[in-house]
């Protein structure tokens, strides 16, 4: 593929010889072992292990330390986009992979499970709802069309956006707080602003909020796809946003 058919900046299309993360360390049923999402060889696997929850050494992997792996079981929806992208991230709820073309490279799908699913679905909802009203939001641009399988929605497409470096945000912390503020006066909190990878640009250098699984109505109940801990008490508001943007500012004092 040329440059020219390119629509993100991603390097190398060949799998990696090397594990990937695809999910942070989540608790299983049994005290003291954990588990995670990894690709090898451009195939998802769980792992498990015991001891501390932070990702264990993978570097030997397969040869090293036996953390059982289990392939992971992909509808024929998802492999065929596993099999055709490349891995650009990971968060709590879904990986990011890229296309590497069209308008929107960007695949966002959810980890298997269906709490990751409805967290995907609840994003979508929002986002479409952002999208509805008249101003214009600073959020990703993405296509109407959402992924499906059997079970149903499992993900998106969305343009590429470039991840800002701690220096920039900190340069920029007065339009991020614009941004934030015009979300605001649409009637929306973001709830998960205290991670900084959430807060990207455009191609064309302007402040892009993503990832909105955390997202609601200021006023309204808190959605049952938001975990409980992200707002203080049963309605959603401003709040969680403002004091996750102070303590953003205040760590790079």
């Amino acid at each position: 593929m040329s440059s020219q058919d390119r629509n993100c900046f991603c390097k190398s299309e060949a799998p990696s010889d090397q594990c990937e993360i695809l999910s942070p360390p989540f608790s299983t049923a049994k005290p003291g072992h954990y588990t995670c999402n990894i690709e090898y060889l451009g195939n998802p696997y769980s792992i498990t292990w015991t001891g501390s929850q932070i990702h264990p050494d993978l570097s030997l992997f397969p040869n090293g330390p036996d953390y059982k792996p289990q392939k992971i079981a992909l509808s024929p929806e998802i492999s065929a986009i596993w099999s055709t992208s490349k891995l650009v991230n990971c968060g709590a709820d879904a990986v990011l992979r890229c296309s590497h073309k069209v308008i929107y490279p960007i695949i966002k799908l959810a980890h298997p499970g269906r709490e990751f699913r409805l967290r995907i679905q609840h994003e979508i909802e929002m986002m479409r709802e952002m999208n509805a009203g008249e101003q214009s939001l600073p959020i990703p641009k993405v296509d109407k069309h959402a992924h499906f399988d059997e079970q149903g929605i499992f993900g998106y497409r969305m343009e590429y956006l470039i991840r800002l470096e701690m220096g920039e945000l900190v340069r920029r912390m007065s339009e991020v707080r614009d941004a934030v503020a015009r979300l605001h006066r649409a009637g929306f909190s973001h709830g998960d602003l205290g991670n900084p990878t959430n807060i990207m640009k455009s191609k064309e250098g302007d402040i892009v909020l993503i990832d909105f699984g955390c997202a609601g109505k200021i006023g309204r109940s808190v959605p049952g796809a938001v975990p409980y801990w992200v707002y203080q008490g049963a309605i959603v508001t401003a709040d969680t946003d403002l004091q996750a943007l102070e303590r953003l500012a205040a760590s790079n004092l």
